[in-house]
């Protein structure tokens, strides 16, 4: 059974050309895994995966020992076809996440040149690190460009972004939450382990019984055996990542010597990622529709602090997608309407829509 590459979900079926939960061609699969037909034992097609030989029968057995309670690995690989520096350079704003992660690899590199001269000399990366902010400011897309950066600079091997919910970790038998930390994390050498909304690892008294304790406790001793093949970045809110760090063990939060804050977009911003969506569809947008929705971005952003469904990124795709089904209702009753074209009537989404799509 394949699992799509972007989203991590189980394909319904075999054959499919896209994936029917995120829209993504299905080019990209995180794993192929073949059930036998009783559904029974199941293994893993390697297919073309670039994993470290000496860990493959271990990442099999702890398939096979999870079965269908596995839950998605979303595992990107390496594409030589980028420029993931210039990846990085083009995101909508985030210059200070830009800046920390520039000095943190020109830090690492002069590090590494002075110990040639001082082979004693102890080098901590600076790539273990907490992504804080909330939802949709492009946290999980920063991890995936890091990936690729490192291995540009020679500092990881493979180049791979694992991604994964702690939320999907902590459940199941005791055990499992151990046995999968550990799967992801082999499958993570070489490049980067992302773990998103990390601070649900722990309860809020920190329960020594917590499945988010066996995580931990499973990767602590992994980054120490494969700290120079493994980074791993967790993310989160920026008060619970800081609850969660306080409750862990401090050998573990010790090893994450840098925040790196994302902060919510402001309206320039929703407006650039906004007609970057256009872009990509296609579409062009007159200069009134084009005024008329800075306004409206201008509105969202007045209300952010106080909406806790704003989610940046996500909430201008929302827009987007909301906008463009009017269009499509617009056009197809109008046999001379220009089908790539946005109007100012499109823009006007009624108070109520804003609503439910979380908007304001």
């Amino acid at each position: 059974m394949a699992f799509c590459g972007h989203c991590g979900n189980r394909m319904p079926q075999e054959g499919l050309k896209f994936c029917p939960f995120c829209g993504a061609t299905l080019k990209d699969v995180a794993h192929t895994v073949r059930y036998d037909s009783d559904f029974g034992s199941v293994s893993l097609s390697y297919g073309d995966a670039d994993f470290y030989p000496e860990v493959r029968d271990e990442i099999n057995t702890l398939l096979s020992e999870l079965d269908k309670m596995r839950p998605a690995i979303v595992r990107h690989k390496y594409d030589a076809s980028k420029d993931y520096w210039n990846e990085l350079s083009s995101l909508v704003g985030m210059d200070s996440v830009k800046n920390q992660l520039r000095n943190h690899i020109i830090d690492y590199n002069v590090q590494i040149v002075r110990k040639r001269n001082h082979p004693d000399l102890q080098i901590i990366s600076p790539f273990n690190c907490i992504f804080k902010g909330r939802p949709g400011t492009g946290k999980t897309t920063v991890a995936r460009i890091v990936a690729g950066v490192l291995k540009e600079e020679g500092i990881i091997e493979k180049g791979c972004c694992v991604e994964m919910d702690a939320s999907s970790i902590t459940s199941g038998w005791v055990g499992f939450s151990s046995k999968f930390a550990r799967l992801a994390a082999l499958e993570s050498l070489g490049g980067v382990l992302f773990i998103d909304e990390s601070y649900s690892l722990l309860n809020a008294k920190g329960s020594n019984g917590s499945p988010g304790k066996e995580v931990i406790d499973t990767l602590t001793p992994l980054m120490e055996n494969y700290r120079d093949k493994l980074i791993v970045i967790f993310a989160g809110y920026d008060k619970e990542m800081d609850e969660f760090l306080e409750q862990t063990n401090p050998g573990f939060a010790s090893r994450f010597k840098n925040d790196i804050h994302f902060d919510d977009y402001n309206s320039e911003d929703m407006l650039h990622i906004f007609l970057k969506f256009s872009e990509e569809n296609y579409y062009r947008i007159t200069e009134a529709a084009r005024a008329r929705l800075f306004a409206l971005l201008q509105i969202i952003e007045s209300h952010k602090n106080r909406n806790k469904r704003f989610a940046n990124a996500r909430t201008v795709r929302s827009l987007f997608e909301t906008i463009r089904s009017r269009a499509s209702s617009r056009m197809a009753n109008d046999r001379k309407a220009d089908y790539d074209l946005l109007t100012l009537d499109d823009i006007a989404v009624p108070l109520e829509d804003l609503k439910s799509i979380g908007a304001i």
